[in-house]
């Protein structure tokens, strides 16, 4: 009686442990040369992810959707993909460069968030990007020597921009553009010259109908050396008076 109990137990739950564990393909192994992409990543699997607009499915050896912990590999033997699938779609996954290194990290944050971290080979991160019903939230982007190239952050919802930043590859400030009137959605906005000086100060504002951000008011601009060179008049992003300094 007790060795029929236990072989019960073991035809019931080796089929579960088969269903979650993870999964390897087999079917086809892969060399990073032919899936890396110098602007993209390792985006192969971009189409099967439903939250950032993928409409693809994977199916399993036996042409089912894939359900579970799925994993893919390298000629090599070192793994390139883990993701998690439901209906052959992913809900989260990992990718891996080829010296084992991630490359890049989905997972949901809640119900209505969720978060893409991207990379270099070396370690550092590319790219983190938090999502909010499909818009970008927070935009963090880096160089590949770990300096921040792109910041940009909206209000939680996305309801507004609060502000964005560009810099330079040496670390120094190129643009910055900072919230100044969240009602009227105007921004206080500067440029900034490679070594540091303001190289041009004045207001965006933001309009709704064309969704785009355009100079208006007075702009000041200058040298290098930080000597005020011209003031500039703008409506709507067009310059309508100049005047040299």
């Amino acid at each position: 009686m007790r060795f029929a109990l236990t072989l019960l137990i073991l035809v019931f739950f080796l089929p579960l442990h088969a269903q979650f564990g993870k999964q390897k393909d087999t079917r086809k192994y892969y060399v990073e040369a032919e899936v890396y992409d110098s602007s993209l990543g390792i985006a192969t699997y971009e189409n099967l992810n439903r939250l950032m607009g993928g409409d693809s499915v994977r199916y399993n050896p036996k042409g089912y959707a894939a359900q579970g912990w799925w994993e893919d590999y390298y000629k090599s033997g070192t793994v390139m993909h883990s993701g998690y699938y439901q209906d052959g779609m992913l809900t989260t996954y990992k990718n891996y460069y080829e010296n084992g290194q991630l490359e890049r990290e989905f997972k949901s944050l809640d119900y209505f968030r969720y978060q893409m971290v991207l990379y270099w080979s070396n370690g550092k991160v590319r790219s983190d990007i938090t999502y909010y019903q499909g818009a970008e939230e927070i935009t963090h982007e880096y160089y590949e020597n770990g300096s921040p190239e792109f910041l940009e952050e909206y209000t939680s919802k996305c309801d507004y921009l609060v502000f964005r930043q560009f810099y330079y590859e040496n670390g120094k400030l190129q643009s910055d553009m900072q919230l100044l009137n969240k009602k009227k959605l105007s921004y206080a906005h500067k440029d900034y010259h490679e070594n540091g000086t303001v190289e041009a100060e004045g207001t965006m504002q933001y309009y709704e109908e064309i969704d785009n951000y355009m100079k208006e008011g007075s702009w000041k601009v200058y040298d290098e050396n930080g000597k005020l060179i011209s003031i500039e008049e703008y409506v709507r992003g067009q310059m309508v008076e100049e005047k040299k300094q």
